[in-house]
Formats: structure tokens, sequence, C-alpha cells
């Protein structure tokens, strides 16, 4: 694949990411001030005057649960927007406990990183799925990238099955990214990226791990088939790609992450590209 591709890709792929992000912000305005309208209207038309601001703010909440279900499919944006008024509220009567609320707020977003763009939060893999995927990881001078690296359990794994692999870990969480730099700040074979994986140009990579969500599999499937090569794999812990069975699938005994499963990327390619050969005629 042309460099011109895979950076055309790139482009299409963050210009998408970008519109989505927009039109979530829109939504969420629109339905907190249609909301507001709606709560004050209610409130208006049963003249209650006592304890207006706390009947406001059930008024609101009932409404905007209500809207939302149609109108802000995101989970994260529609919790948000419920309880941004009685947030708001809250704030205003006691302010001491408006700040703690903002503290843990900021000490989850440093956590978490942009879980309420990408969907994904912060996941750790287990003590089992590392010592499968170490089995699995090529040895000689490989390039290996985990997409998510969180604090960095995996990368260590990965380094020690083979110390002779370049890594490269993807991180956008504050809070994790910063244990990971100091966990491999004297290790010149490692890379913790502040990027997007998605942004990114996968055509380098001879593994991928990724450990995300069922919600962001067929996006990262796509961008695999797209831009890795035909001698690379593509590794998941527990999800799977909606219609695509895997080349190999371990078990994984006791606890959630249950399974590995893992793509050998050729196969998949000759197929498209036979299908597309076959078009042609």
């Amino acid at each position: 694949m042309s460099k011109q591709r895979v950076s055309k890709a790139s482009t299409d792929n963050e210009s998408a990411a970008r519109q989505r992000f927009l039109l979530l912000g829109l939504r969420f305005s629109i339905l907190v001030v249609v909301s507001l309208f709606f709560a004050g209207f209610l409130l208006t038309s049963f003249a209650i005057k006592e304890w207006q601001p706390w009947f406001l703010s059930l008024f609101y909440v009932c409404i905007s649960l209500i809207l939302g279900r149609f109108f802000l499919p995101n989970r994260v944006w529609l919790t948000i927007a419920i309880l941004f008024y009685p947030t708001y509220l809250i704030g205003k009567q006691w302010p001491l406990l408006a700040l703690f609320s903002f503290f843990c707020l900021s000490v989850l977003t440093l956590l978490m990183g942009q879980a309420w763009r990408g969907r994904v939060p912060l996941f750790l893999t287990s003590r089992g799925m590392l010592s499968q995927l170490a089995s699995l990881i090529p040895q000689g001078k490989v390039k290996i990238a985990e997409l998510g690296s969180g604090t960095g359990s995996v990368v260590e794994a990965m380094c020690l099955a083979n110390p002779e692999a370049m890594i490269d870990g993807y991180e956008l969480a504050w809070i994790p990214r910063w244990i990971s730099y100091c966990r491999f700040a004297k290790q010149p074979n490692i890379r913790i990226l502040n990027q997007d994986f998605m942004m990114t140009d996968w055509s380098c990579y001879d593994v991928i791990y990724v450990f995300q969500s069922p919600l962001v599999m067929e996006a990262i499937w796509k961008k695999a088939l797209t831009e890795m090569h035909a001698n690379s794999i593509l590794i998941s812990n527990s999800f799977e790609v909606p219609g695509v069975t895997a080349t190999q699938e371990f078990s994984i005994a006791g606890g959630r992450q249950n399974k590995l499963l893992m793509w050998k990327m050729g196969s998949y390619k000759d197929h498209i590209h036979g299908n597309r050969r076959q078009d042609k005629f």
C-alpha cells in the first residue's frame, strides 16, 4: 500500500471523528436547552412556588432522560446531559461538595483520558492473558504496537517475551501514560506515544494487540485490513470482530478475560483481493 493511500485513510478517519464529536456536542447543547425550557414550562404550569429549583431539577432530569434516549444515543454524553443542571444546582447550594465533585471528575479524567470520545474505558489485562499473549509474540527484530497501553503491563510482558522487539504503546490518558513513561524511560526499544492510534499508520507493525471494546472492534478491523501488511497479525483480548472468524482462538481459564483471538492478516487480505479480481471479470 502506498503512503499516499495510508495518509488519505488517516485523514478521512480524523475528519470523520471530528464530525462525530461536533455532532455529539451540538446534540448535547440542544438537549440541555430544550430540557430546561420544558422543565421551566412545567414549573410555571403547575404554579409551584416552594422548592422551585429542586422541582425544576426534577423536571429537567425526567425530560432529558426521555428525550435523550432518542436524541443522544451516546451513553456518556447522555449521562452528562442528565446531570448537568442538578450538578449546577448542588454546586450553587453547597460549594464544598461541588469542589469535591470537581476534584473527583478531574482525577477520573486524568485516569480515563478521552474515554468519553473513544467509548473505551481503562481495562487492565489479566495475568493469565499476559502469559498466553507472550507465547504468541514472534522472535527477532519485529515491531509491535499496543493500542491503549494503559500502565504498561502488556508492553512489559511483550518486551520480556522478545527483548529485540521495538514496541510502541499508544495511550491518551494522562495518569496511565505518566506511569508508563516512568517504567520505560531507560528502555530504548519502547516508546509510549501520546497519539490517537486511529490516526496513525499501522503498516509498519508486525503485531498489533488490542484490548478495547466491542463498540470499536469493527473500525479497528477495517483499518487493520487496509493498512497492516500480509505477514502481520492482529491480536484481541476477549472481543471479536463482528462477522469475521479469527484465525486462532485461545481459551484463558478464570475471570472475565477468557479468550484471546488472533487474525493472520495475509489470509484475509488474499480473500479480499481475490474477490476484487473476480469482480473485474
